[in-house]
């Protein structure tokens, strides 16, 4: 499936297209190893009708979101309402789930063939329904 076909054109999901200002300043950096962030990563690979996808602005980002009714543990730590939360990724964390972290690296333009970081920042953007999760490869 080609990454285009992914996109789901929906009116009110249009959440950071038109406005910038949908998060506030302000984030917090956690080094994780998450179950929450590898159940959505799994949700959002298993269900890519369901995601809505940020066109790529950058080479080795991926941007998405998800209906902020999909149940998520811890979710006010890792969707923090209208605001950032930064999260570097273990070196377990990236070893263990390669194979999914992989699927993502795969959609992004990186012209390089492999990465050693993975940062993923979410939010939960209320006016929009949505759960932010966007993946940098570095």
């Amino acid at each position: 499936m080609s990454r285009d076909s992914q996109v789901i054109p929906d009116e009110r999901r249009n959440f950071w297209y038109n406005n910038p200002n949908n998060i506030q300043e302000g984030c917090g950096v956690v080094a994780s190893n998450s179950d929450s962030i590898y159940n959505v990563l799994t949700y959002i690979k298993r269900h890519p009708d369901r995601v809505t996808f940020k066109p790529l602005e950058y080479g080795n980002v991926v941007t998405m979101g998800i209906d902020d009714q999909v149940p998520v543990a811890n979710q006010d730590l890792y969707f923090p309402v209208n605001r950032l939360s930064v999260n570097l990724m273990t070196d377990d964390f990236v070893g263990e789930y390669s194979s999914l972290l992989d699927y993502f690296f795969n959609m992004t333009q990186n012209t390089r063939p492999d990465y050693h970081e993975v940062w993923i920042t979410t939010s939960h953007i209320v006016d929009q329904h949505l759960f932010l999760v966007e993946i940098s490869f570095e």
